[in-house]
């Protein structure tokens, strides 16, 4: 808009617009609401840069003047905590006063000519002063009614973050117990926040049934919301029919919307569709580079999905509040220092007149009663007391327990620690509590977590998984450094477990990575820390030494495991020996791993084997399925030794 401003003895014209750029009615509203005094605000108004950062065409010889002018506006919209959330308009000045905005004139030879630069309602003023009051003063504030019932949704979605679902839902739920058509699209977002709600609660069918009734019953705006999540519900749940039925529903209700281009792609890559979800992101894509205002974000998702759509599923899961929340909290993970452990031998027996609390005790009794007998120390790791505090109180939000064993998860595979009731415990607890970060015990949950449900983090697993992991080893290269004699962790000790289980999820994920020396590292320090090695490590050692020529390594390996019932080590040293040219050493070994399973010979010569059945949970120790995924293992290093696959043709091991 054009405005004339009187300034000493001429009248200069400059262009403003304030609608595009909000940024300091923002910040001032923020201002006003953390101090409640003017006379502070309008000096921070007025301080140099503060509005031609958000005005950078207004001349700076007007740049006090306007602050001064838009400061008073905001000041008298704004609503004070102080008094009752209601605002405290100041008095108009004389025409005699001084001029607010500090030149020394009088008010009406300086700004009382200035036309209203701001046309702004008590909506305007709400929807920004809600994302800066606090979650106490957002409660004060809807016991005596002043907030907007369309702006509810942000003291609900406060609750939400807080772990007060049922709260959220007392909040938002009489929005929608009237009639719906008087609802419009800023009713929205406090759709999506109840619904978040019940989700939370564990009220999966008070979810569905708002949707329903909101899509047939409401708006056109809010029934294509509705109609959008209930897509993506059903496709959730698999059935496809029914949530394209619900996409096309909301293309009706409204044509065009932004949102549908994400909806329509990721449906159709969580069909399999993957040339279509690629030719649609291309049409979403030039379709919607021409709307104003259009989030950048949105644009480049669509890229993504134009050039692949399996990896653009990863920037989906984004858009999953918790999936958000968690990357925001590793990502902040980074930035603390690695924490001090502390190690504890045992140099005692538990007294014979105290019996184990538990069988997991008993194991741990009688390895310590072996290691004794050995005089091998024994370290048990030992967290910070404020560690161990807070480790008992997060396990009262986390819903999954440990893993039996060397099992990769825990017995409660029907709890879901990502669905929203669970998550929104555990995250909250989190973002309360940074130093959990610092316990090994609570990364190996989370690492765990996504662990489990990993297809869904495929693509954003580096920002994530792979931060954790290396986390959790950094903390025990701490340790081990502080023990340059030598540190052994036994898997038997129930303290012990976290730190290794994440050394071991740590060297395959350097693995898939590609990055082979860096995950043999871990790998064989997770033999130097457990030689027991019950994870099986040494099983994938043979294979990388053998593979790069290192028979010294993987004899090695043999002489620490030499009755070992893993036929991968004896049938190595094998391999090793005769690639050195020992013979006689070579058919040694032969013969231990032939006692092992006599199947790997015949299995190993045969041109074309005949395939056993496989046991998906395990497999049978000397049996034909050992000797098959031995063959699957290792056969290509035996066919590239020359001459090795003729001499063990050769042989006749009894």
């Amino acid at each position: 808009m054009g405005i004339k401003l009187k300034k000493h003895c001429y009248t200069m014209t400059t262009d403003l617009d304030l609608e595009p750029d909000l940024a300091f009615a923002d910040a001032t509203i923020a201002k006003i609401l953390e101090s409640e005094d003017f006379d502070e605000v309008l000096a921070w108004a007025q301080e140099p840069g503060r509005l031609s950062a958000s005005l950078p065409l207004v001349d700076p010889d007007m740049e006090k003047p306007l602050a001064a002018a838009l400061a008073r506006i905001l000041w008298n919209a704004t609503p004070l905590p102080s008094n009752g959330f209601r605002p405290k308009p100041l008095p108009m000045p004389g025409r005699n006063d001084p001029c607010i905005c500090g030149s020394g004139r009088k008010y009406k030879h300086c700004c009382a000519d200035l036309p209203p630069l701001l046309d702004i309602k008590p909506a305007h003023i709400w929807a920004i002063a809600v994302e800066h009051l606090t979650p106490e003063q957002l409660e004060q504030a809807h016991a005596v009614r002043a907030i907007p019932a369309d702006l509810l949704s942000t003291l609900g979605e406060h609750y939400l973050k807080d772990g007060q679902g049922e709260r959220a839902v007392e909040l938002l739920e009489p929005l929608f117990t009237d009639s719906l058509d008087r609802l419009d699209a800023r009713y929205e977002y406090a759709l999506h926040v109840l619904c978040d709600a019940y989700e939370a609660c564990g009220r999966q069918e008070y979810k569905r049934k708002l949707l329903e009734r909101v899509s047939q019953e409401a708006s056109r705006p809010l029934r294509g919301s509705a109609w959008e999540r209930l897509a993506s519900i059903l496709a959730d749940e698999g059935d496809f029919p029914a949530a394209w039925k619900a996409f096309h529903e909301a293309q009706r209700a409204t044509p065009g919307a932004p949102s549908l281009s994400i909806l329509e792609v990721t449906l159709l890559t969580d069909e399999g569709r993957i040339e279509e979800a690629k030719q649609r992101a291309r049409f979403w894509r030039r379709r919607l580079e021409k709307t104003p205002e259009m989030p950048p974000e949105v644009l480049e998702l669509l890229d993504r999905f134009a050039r692949d759509p399996h990896q653009a599923m990863g920037q989906v899961v984004l858009l999953n509040d918790s999936a958000a929340r968690l990357v925001e909290l590793v990502e902040n993970m980074c930035e603390r220092p690695i924490p001090e452990y502390a190690l504890v031998m045992l140099d005692e027996l538990q007294s014979d007149d105290e019996e184990p609390e538990s069988d997991a005790a008993g194991i741990q009794e009688d390895l310590f009663a072996s290691m004794h007998e050995e005089e091998t120390a024994i370290w048990m790791i030992e967290p910070p007391r404020r560690l161990q505090e807070l480790e008992a109180r997060w396990h009262e939000h986390y819903p999954l327990g440990k893993p039996f064993s060397v099992q990769p998860f825990p017995m409660e595979e029907e709890i879901d620690p990502w669905g929203s009731k669970a998550a929104e415990g555990w995250l909250g607890f989190l973002e309360a509590h940074p130093e959990c970060f610092d316990s090994l015990d609570i990364l190996d949950d989370l690492a765990m977590s996504i662990d489990r449900d990993y297809g869904n983090w495929r693509e954003i697993a580096d920002r994530v998984y792979g931060p954790l992991l290396e986390r959790g080893a950094a903390i025990l290269d701490k340790l081990e450094a502080q023990h340059p004699e030598g540190l052994r962790l036994e898997w038997g000790f129930l303290e012990n477990r976290p730190a290794l289980r994440l050394l071991v999820k740590y060297a395959f994920w350097l693995q898939e990575q590609g990055q082979r020396e860096r995950a043999l590292h871990r790998m064989e320090q997770l033999l130097r820390l457990n030689p027991n090695d019950n994870h099986g490590i040494r099983c994938i050692l043979s294979r990388a030494y053998l593979e790069r020529g290192d028979d010294a390594a993987m004899l090695e390996l043999y002489r620490r495991f030499e009755d070992d019932i893993h036929v991968e080590i004896p049938f190595g040293a094998a391999l090793a020996h005769y690639r050195r040219g020992e013979k006689a050493m070579a058919q040694k070994a032969l013969l231990q791993g032939h006692r092992c399973n006599r199947h790997v010979i015949p299995m190993l010569t045969a041109k074309r084997p005949k395939r056993p059945k496989l046991d998906p949970h395990g497999i049978t120790l000397g049996g034909r399925d050992q000797a098959w995924l031995y063959r699957e293992f290792m056969l290509d290093l035996w066919r590239t030794t020359p001459g090795a696959l003729e001499w063990l043709k050769k042989q006749k091991p009894s």
